[in-house]
């Protein structure tokens, strides 16, 4: 083991550069991540689809800091209740290519082979069908085509700490 010391000219204000180091970084990065966080939620909603509203009304963005790590993102939180939210989501996102089953239900009609008629409650049984949803991308293409401004803010968050005065 090889021990050595090191003597640099200015070596209170070199420590308390390292002590103050953590927080300036950790502050820098925390507002980096805030700015992030919106611009994304701005390109998110932008390249949503929008039907009834109901998606972009669920888009929110968020940061979070832990003792590990800050992180920003952008997240479709379900309202409560609706299970189902999710999974509405993450088919327009990735696609959904699969056989359904649509269970039995009532309906009224007033068409029966190809003629009109007085409206009626008919049974319908359950049968399947195949659901394609094409594939949106809306929030996975937004984040790779900022990724490059993302990684910048970044790079420049930390430039400003390490160059902050103590």
């Amino acid at each position: 083991m090889v021990e050595f010391d090191v003597l640099a000219v200015g070596e209170r204000r070199l420590q308390a550069f390292f002590d103050d180091f953590p927080a300036r970084l950790d502050a820098r990065l925390y507002a980096a991540m805030e700015r992030i966080a919106g611009r994304l939620l701005s390109a998110v909603e932008a390249a949503e689809p929008q039907r009834t509203g109901a998606l972009r009304s669920e888009t929110t963005s968020f940061v979070t800091k832990t003792a590990a790590a800050i992180t920003a993102g952008v997240a479709v939180e379900a309202p409560a209740g609706d299970k189902a939210a999710h999974g509405k989501a993450a088919a327009l996102e990735y696609g959904a290519h699969r056989s359904a089953t649509v269970a039995e239900h009532w309906a009224i009609r007033a068409n029966f082979w190809g003629r009109y008629s007085a409206p009626r409650a008919v049974l319908i049984e359950e049968y399947r069908r195949r659901v394609e949803i094409g594939e949106e991308r809306y929030l996975r293409g937004p984040f790779a085509a900022l990724r490059g401004t993302i990684l910048a803010d970044i790079e420049a968050a930390v430039g400003q700490a390490a160059n902050a005065p103590p």
